[in-house]
């Protein structure tokens, strides 16, 4: 007899079927992998695009944003002479690089300029008649605010960005609050020197830029840097913030996007050969029932045959009976001997066999009143950890008279005054005609495994602990910088390169403080005084590296206005915790200095292998730390350096004076340091509001060493702000200035 087609067909479509199944599952994983790949392409590049949009606004905020210093002059000195206005300009350009020209526009038309050379054919031109720059100047008049127009092709030859702010004065009714417009303050920069610094031009990077938005007009702008077509090609975009506008900066590869991932053909054979190999097992495995079908089939006719010869046989088979009935002994024997319990229903439910060792786990052998219904309470089966019998309708053994393969570890059994856990599995016994004729379990003492399960869920609950107990002492955010998952996995000198800001604080005055507390006095106010502002650092996406004392170091990994935002609310939180203290009498009111600084830092691991600590590195710390130190000095609350004011996202939401411009041991690059009072108590922040313009009226003239002029304008914000530290510091410096200049021994300098 051959194997029928239609069995040969069924086992084709199975096989087939399977192959089918898995190039299906490899076309899911193909196009998962794909998606995975250009997510993380695209995640690539808008991680460079960020740090070059970052160069990008602080090269543009640092040189634009000095047209105010001549507003403010401006606006107080409104006849002001061209060598005045050149004293004024002479020192910006030579401080910033890049800078093509300032100038003056009085009544729209161009009336100052420096350097007047090169620049002689811009002197008189109507900025309000030129169409390529008409627009702008109205929006800049009707906005009364700052406006970036350009890139610009200037009459003068070349190409730049040109940063305008309207002057206006006050009107000379006094009773008036209307403003009279004066003219125009504008700061030209070279295109070509933003670009150059901000990175667009490198040729090693990876990406190709373009920039729209001319006239800070945005999305809505038009393209003067790099291919508009990039734009066409779904690139990553981002906003560039300007001082009452922005660009768009976008970018795509320079071999532009991969539409697929590498290790997509590998995956592609794998799939294939997978998919064969399982095909062609899943043929053999269906086809080999037919053929075993026909074997019997073929051994029936061979029986049918012979039949005539079964009564020559009849003396063999009562021997074959006795020595089936010696077998039996033997395999009753065998199962005595198994170290696993085996128990027997027949038919009807009733128990059949029971070996020794399910006899010594069930605490009796065969119970002929041990039906299905009562076959839980003959036995003591119940539900572990509980006094309730076990639902006898759901033993594996009562199951398996149902057809039904089942297997249980929830289970108890209560004999001899022990409790034995067990597990059991039943299984039915069929015969020819298809009949379940029996139902057999087996049972074993799972005692150890349970206390096994026991003690690793203890270990279990006391590693979690012991990981909580970490996160205390090194913080989660540490480790997911260093893809760890736990400390465990640390491993001493790995370190991770990263951008964020810093943030240091301290208390004043502290040592003079705790003299006066016993020690233990001390942990209670300094722990109280820690306990409320830690969660003011973490509430700002902030995590704290290290504890100093009394002093704070936190890290913020988001925009640097987290690290600002952080430390104002700190300083609300101060003067919350001073309240509660003074109504408490607890402790004394104290004042703390705060300081920030934005740069890369590398964050690792220090020591030997059997003491290790967490830690950063980079100057961006000790300027951070430089910051705090330089509150003391000038009796302020919270200081930025330049870089973190560079990164601000949102810059206008700051109340900001500039401070000074200071130096890190062990460099020569001076940084500019700026004070946030938005934390300040109320009446101490409106006195600043009102006097900045006067206060940054006298930093100028101090930095252009009109010594004399300067220290009147900080006499004038003493006389409204008599606790205005900063500028009783450099009314200081000024007067010093004076008596040497009228001793005549020395030349005035910068300080």
């Amino acid at each position: 007899m051959k194997i029928s087609p239609k069995s040969h067909r069924q086992a084709f479509l199975s096989a087939l079927v399977t192959t089918v199944g898995i190039l299906a599952a490899v076309l899911v994983l193909e196009n998962a992998e794909t998606q995975r790949f250009l997510e993380q392409q695209r995640a690539d590049a808008l991680n460079q695009l960020s740090t070059v949009r970052a160069h990008l606004e602080g090269e543009v905020n640092s040189r634009l944003l000095l047209v105010e210093v001549l507003v403010s002059y401006v606006s107080v000195h409104p006849d002001i002479t061209q060598d005045e206005f050149v004293e004024i300009a002479a020192p910006l350009l030579s401080r910033y690089p890049g800078i093509r020209s300032i100038n003056l526009a009085k009544d729209s038309v161009i009336s100052h300029i420096y350097p007047l050379k090169g620049n002689e054919q811009a002197l008189g031109l109507n900025l309000g008649a030129t169409p390529q720059q008409k627009q702008a100047v109205e929006r800049t008049i009707a906005s009364e605010q700052s406006v970036i127009a350009g890139p610009v092709n200037l009459v003068q030859g070349g190409v730049a960005f040109i940063n305008r702010s309207p002057i206006f004065l006050s009107s000379p009714n006094e009773a008036s609050k209307d403003k009279v417009y004066w003219g125009l303050a504008s700061i030209l920069v070279s295109s070509d020197t933003l670009y150059r610094e901000a990175g667009l031009l490198r040729k090693s990077a990876e990406l190709q830029y373009v920039l729209r938005g001319k006239d800070g007009l945005g999305a809505q702008g038009e393209v003067f840097f790099g291919d508009a077509a990039i734009f066409q090609h779904e690139p990553v975009i981002l906003s560039v913030t300007l001082p009452n506008g922005s660009w768009q900066l976008a970018a795509i590869p320079k071999g532009g996007w991969l539409s697929s991932a590498p290790i997509i053909l590998w995956l592609r054979i794998g799939g294939v050969v997978l998919a064969l190999v399982a095909g062609s097992s899943i043929f053999i495995f269906v086809s080999e029932p037919v053929r075993l079908q026909l074997a019997v089939e073929q051994a029936t006719a061979a029986l049918t045959e012979n039949k005539s010869k079964l009564k020559q046989t009849n003396a063999k088979m009562k021997a074959l009976n006795k020595a089936l009935s010696q077998s039996e002994s033997r395999l009753s024997k065998f199962l005595d001997a198994i170290p696993v319990g085996v128990a027997v229903l027949d038919a009807q439910g009733k128990p059949y066999y029971i070996n020794q060792k399910a006899q010594k786990l069930l605490g009796k052998g065969v119970a002929p009143e041990a039906s299905p219904e009562k076959i839980a309470e003959v036995y003591q089966y119940y539900l572990t950890g509980t006094n309730q019998l076990y639902p006898g309708e759901n033993l594996p053994i009562i199951r398996a008279l149902k057809g039904e393969l089942t297997t249980i570890d929830d289970v108890e059994i209560h004999a001899g005054g022990k409790i034995i856990p067990i597990e059991t599995w039943g299984t039915p016994i069929y015969d020819t005609s298809g009949k379940i004729t029996y139902a057999i379990a087996a049972l074993v003492d799972i005692t150890e495994r349970k206390q096994a399960e026991a003690e690793r869920q203890r270990f279990t609950e006391e590693m979690l602990q012991l990981n909580e107990a970490f996160a205390r002492f090194v913080p989660r955010q540490f480790l997911q910088f260093l893809d760890k998952k736990s400390i465990v996995d640390v491993q001493l000198g790995e370190a991770v390169q990263q951008e964020m800001s810093v943030l240091f604080s301290d208390i004043r005055d502290f040592t003079t403080l705790s003299e006066s507390m016993t020690p233990q006095d001390n942990f209670q106010f300094i722990n109280s005084y820690l306990s409320r502002m830690g969660p003011v650092i973490t509430e700002h996406q902030g995590f704290i590296d290290k504890y100093i004392g009394d002093g704070i170091m936190a890290l913020f990994s988001g925009t640097a206005d987290n690290a600002v935002r952080a430390g104002i609310a700190m300083l609300r939180e101060l003067a919350e915790y001073n309240q509660y203290c003074l109504k408490h009498d607890s402790y004394s009111p104290i004042k703390i200095g705060i300081g920030i600084n934005t740069g890369l830092l590398m964050l690792g691991t220090v020591g030997e292998q059997s003491r290790m600590n967490s830690t950063v590195i980079s100057d961006a710390v000790n300027l951070a730390s430089r910051m705090e130190t330089l509150t003391k000095k000038y009796g302020v609350s919270l200081l930025i350096s330049q870089h973190t004011l560079g990164r601000l996202q949102h810059p206008m939401d700051y109340n900001c004076r500039f401070i000074e411009q200071t130096t890190v041991k062990g460099k020569s690059k001076a940084v500019a340091v700026f004070e946030v009072f938005d934390g300040d108590e109320s009446e101490m922040k409106q006195k600043k509001l009102a006097t900045k313009r006067v206060f940054e009226e006298g930093l100028f003239l101090y930095y252009k060493q009109a010594f004399l002029k300067a220290a009147q304008r900080f006499t004038k914000v003493l006389s409204i702000n008599s606790q205005d530290k900063v500028s009783q510091i450099y009314l200081e410096r000024c007067q010093l200035q004076i008596r040497k200049s009228q001793s005549s021994t020395s030349r005035p300098s910068y300080c």
